[in-house]
């Protein structure tokens, strides 16, 4: 996913990340409590497994230092690329403890995927992510929400359980609800940590431009959703 640039920034980007990838690194390393950055191509991590259908969590580390290599701004996990649907609770708790140890000294961004059912179990997994001390976190809304109004209670129990930046993704939660692009400006609004939203909903690129619109308030805008949201 990654957040939206204009594609003239885009290609300034990707033209120096060679040149300027190890000065951003060293100053990085020169002030270590400098908070991470929300801006640019934040990599979804696939969850590999050993052939007796096991967590492969060497690999798990290797998918952090491929992605660091790479460039890129941030590692997410868990969530739907990583399979996160089908990861026990175990899995996924042990998950967050390895990649926060993976990204220990290195410039990557850090955000753990706090998803849950319901408010109870996204609280757990923000417990753990905040021990962690994790850069950041996201959310899919909860899979037993049936309104906008229990959307808006979830997310706003999250945005106080965390001063950590909070990215709302606007899918994964109940069958036909997303969240409004009027909630999450809203949200924006109360809660300055989660003015950021991982958009993949439709009409997607109309959504996203409204949510443009609304910055300075929303800080951060990705989008992924197969790479459509990321072209935009």
């Amino acid at each position: 996913m990654a957040d939206v640039i204009s594609r003239r920034d885009w290609l300034k980007a990707v033209g120096v990340t060679a040149v300027t990838a190890p000065l951003l690194q060293a100053r990085v390393s020169a002030a270590p409590n400098q908070s991470k950055s929300m801006r640019g191509a934040f990599i979804i991590l696939n969850t590999p497994f050993t052939s007796s259908g096991q967590v492969d969590w060497d690999d798990l580390e290797r998918e952090v230092m491929f992605v660091d290599r790479g460039g890129c701004s941030g590692i997410v996990w868990p969530q739907g690329s990583s399979g996160v649907a089908t990861l026990t609770k175990e899995e996924r708790l042990r998950g967050m403890e390895v990649l926060a140890n993976a990204v220990k000294g290195r410039r990557l961004t850090l955000v753990l995927g706090v998803q849950g059912r319901d408010t109870s179990e996204m609280l757990e997994y923000a417990k753990r992510a905040e021990a962690l001390r994790t850069d950041a976190m996201i959310a899919m809304p909860p899979t037993t929400g049936t309104s906008l109004d229990d959307y808006r209670a979830y997310f706003r129990t999250l945005g106080g359980a965390t001063t950590r930046p909070v990215i709302v993704q606007t899918s994964g939660g109940a069958k036909d609800l997303s969240p409004s692009v009027e909630l999450i400006v809203e949200l924006a609004k109360e809660l300055p940590h989660m003015a950021y939203v991982k958009e993949e909903s439709d009409p997607l690129v109309p959504r996203m431009r409204a949510e443009r619109a609304a910055r300075p308030g929303m800080k951060g805008i990705f989008g992924a959703s197969n790479v459509a949201g990321f072209l935009f």
